[in-house]
């Protein structure tokens, strides 16, 4: 085998190696999100931290209402709607009235693109949604 032919498939395996690594470094993504509810709405929180896993379309969810019930962030489920956006959904017990509690369903949208996001929280015993926008931009 010619020295050049070496050069050339130890250069190929290097570069190979190097792609892979930056694809695995990017398929997490860090946002931290604030967003502003309709009213005083208390189901919308005013900071949310999304980790996404573009690759296995998984995540993880943290806010102030996660933190009172669980110890760190919960699982969330992701989903692509286009090119520039994401559907996060997750679930979370919250403080409904008289000391019960409900299983509140969260979604956001998230355009990637832009930073911009809308949260919905459908909690049983509500008559209405809870409804918020925000702005999100990448921690890392």
């Amino acid at each position: 085998m010619a020295p050049s032919s070496s050069l050339l498939r130890v250069s190929a395996l290097a570069l190979l190696g190097c792609v892979s690594t930056a694809s695995a470094a990017i398929a997490s993504t860090t946002w931290t999100c604030s967003f502003k509810g309709v009213g005083k709405d208390p189901y919308i929180p005013s900071s949310v931290t999304l980790v996404i896993d573009e690759a296995k379309l998984t995540g993880t969810v943290y806010d102030a209402l996660i933190a009172a019930k669980h110890a760190g962030p919960i699982g969330a489920k992701i989903s692509r709607r286009d090119g520039k956006s994401w559907t996060i959904l997750w679930e979370v017990e919250v403080p409904f009235s008289r000391n019960r509690t409900s299983q509140a369903d969260y979604r956001v949208i998230l355009t990637h693109t832009t930073g911009r996001a809308s949260m919905r929280a459908d909690v049983p015993g509500n008559i209405e949604p809870s409804m918020g926008k925000g702005q999100c931009r990448r921690a890392n």
